[in-house]
């Protein structure tokens, strides 16, 4: 058990220094203690080895602590409590890890971590813009990793990309504006993507009118990001008006016969943000190769945003190299011809194109 301990605490480690810094300070506290003391880590041994994440390990705590459950904690979440104690937070995790040892383990061992980051539009939709200007028909969209498929309805958002440059309807409920850094400017269509069909597909697809399964995004989302909270709750109440549909299965089975299913004549898109990092090398180069073949003949265009060693490995001849703290994005005709347009951030903040 030490040893898998100890594997857990570089986890933790790694998390707290490369994506809590600066942006969750309770996590990066409460994250820097497991790592030096694994200890702390022992419940999310129950998750399954490929599971057992640092995302996972606090997304059950959140949860458990918004549902009324370790009042001694849940006073340094701040959006629990009005004014978060300023103590030290980890004798109380520790409690609350002992009291609550059974729920924990429970969660991690039949939960997955899943987000529907809404502000990933932000970055998606000039790439989606992008591949409309190429393919000049609408475009049967697929998202692979959907979760509830919040993404799949960028079109129904509204956009504001500085200097009055802005699409979408203004009326919107769900705004975004992303930080625009660097000097090249995204490449905004003149008109939104018009959209054929729009399908997702995830291992444990969320129905966003399932109460329970929306309280668990919502536990998913950092205590601190009271904007990322709202854009989801915003986002979720347009779903529900008009839910997208979301297919059960494992993305490399369940995908490509969806691909097939979409009549001839109509692009394909495909889009996926923070899910190969959920599979194995094996498997990210399985989706490639499974890209590559169904582009054969017919148009279809592949979407991402990924660790940029996940597209590196992925598409060595785009030069990806960065960045650091962030996702690197791709457009691809299906497997070829892949060009690296641009950075974001990993709740989609900022967006950084590439000239």
């Amino acid at each position: 058990m030490t040893e898998e301990l100890d594997r857990l605490a570089a986890i933790m480690r790694r998390f707290a220094d490369n994506e809590l810094q600066g942006s969750s300070p309770l996590y990066e506290r409460l994250a820097r203690a497991a790592a030096a003391d694994p200890t702390l880590l022992e419940p999310l041994l129950a998750a399954p080895k490929s599971q057992q994440r640092a995302t996972l390990y606090f997304a059950a705590i959140h949860s458990l602590v918004l549902r009324g459950q370790g009042e001694d904690l849940a006073a340094f979440f701040p959006d629990i409590a009005e004014s978060p104690s300023r103590d030290d937070p980890v004798p109380p995790l520790r409690t609350f890890l002992k009291e609550r040892r059974d729920d924990l383990e429970a969660l991690y061992a039949t939960h997955n971590t899943q987000t529907n980051e809404v502000g990933r539009c932000g970055f998606l939709l000039p790439m989606f813009g992008l591949v409309a200007a190429r393919a000049r028909r609408p475009l049967a969209m697929i998202e692979a990793g959907a979760s509830a498929g919040l993404n799949l309805l960028f079109d129904r958002y509204g956009y504001e990309y500085g200097a009055g440059r802005f699409i979408g309807d203004p009326r919107a409920p769900v705004l975004m504006a992303p930080e625009l850094l660097g000097d090249a400017v995204p490449p905004i269509p003149d008109e939104m993507p018009a959209v054929a069909s729009r399908i997702g597909i995830d291992l444990q697809p969320v129905d966003v009118g399932d109460v329970d399964a929306i309280a668990w995004l919502r536990a998913c989302i950092w205590p601190e990001h009271g904007a990322r909270l709202e854009l989801f709750e915003r986002a979720v109440e347009v779903a529900r008006g008009d839910p997208p549909e979301i297919v059960r299965g494992e993305i490399l089975e369940t995908l490509p016969p969806h691909i097939s299913a979409v009549p001839e004549g109509t692009p394909v898109c495909v889009f996926n943000t923070a899910t190969l990092a959920y599979m194995n090398g094996d498997e990210r180069a399985r989706f490639g190769a499974l890209m590559a073949e169904a582009g054969r003949g017919r148009d279809v265009y592949w979407v991402a945003g990924e660790g940029p060693h996940i597209l590196a490995g992925l598409f060595p001849e785009a030069g990806i190299t960065g960045p650091d703290n962030g996702y690197a994005l791709v457009v691809a005709n299906a497997g070829r011809e892949a060009a690296w347009v641009g950075e974001a951030a990993y709740h989609g903040r900022w967006l950084r194109w590439r000239p």
